[in-house]
């Protein structure tokens, strides 16, 4: 029996990737070879960058 993952959102709209909590990207959940993925497609945080207000 397969697991299915339900989102409240669309293939087109944008996804916030975390890391130890931290939101670190932007990008668009897909399929690669089969294979879920997501398409970065923004930086939020860059190791050393100053955040600017």
């Amino acid at each position: 029996m397969d697991n299915v993952l339900k989102l409240d959102i669309g293939p087109q709209d944008l996804i916030t990737i975390n890391v130890e909590d931290v939101p670190k990207f932007n990008g668009l959940p897909g399929i690669v070879k089969g294979n879920r993925a997501v398409e970065i497609t923004k930086v939020l945080h860059k190791k050393g960058a100053m955040n600017s207000c």
